[in-house]
């Protein structure tokens, strides 16, 4: 099968229309205002990373970690961790004496395990 120049333009013309309009999160926090709708990873994931939850329990003054403790013990505001959301995380992690393993493991979340489609215990 052979494709055209024209065909290929259309092709890449049409994914960028495409993600343009993917649907994001608007108005349920500041924090993730703007990410992808249903793009991010199951509450659930925490579970390989105690220290993470033991950091954010102990100050549960900074934003992002009172964020993900509702996300994670409620499912509220969201049932799920969005991808960029995790990545402010691993910052805050990491300026409040997390681990260089613990931060690695929350960055990458989403890039090892299909959590979202192959939940942890299924």
């Amino acid at each position: 099968m052979k494709i055209s120049k024209e065909q290929i333009v259309r092709l890449i013309k049409e994914e960028i229309r495409r993600e343009a309009q993917q649907p994001t999160i608007q108005g349920v926090h500041p924090l993730i205002d703007g990410m992808y709708l249903g793009n991010g990873s199951m509450p659930s994931v925490f579970k390989r990373v105690p220290e993470a939850v033991e950091i954010m329990e102990a100050n549960p003054e900074v934003e992002e970690f009172k964020l993900a403790l509702s996300i994670i013990n409620t499912g509220k505001p969201l049932p799920y961790l969005p991808f960029r959301f995790e990545k402010k995380i691993a910052e805050a992690l990491a300026a409040h004496g997390a681990s260089s393993e613990t931060v690695a493991e929350v960055e990458m979340f989403g890039a090892f395990e299909d959590d979202e489609y192959n939940p942890p215990g299924w």
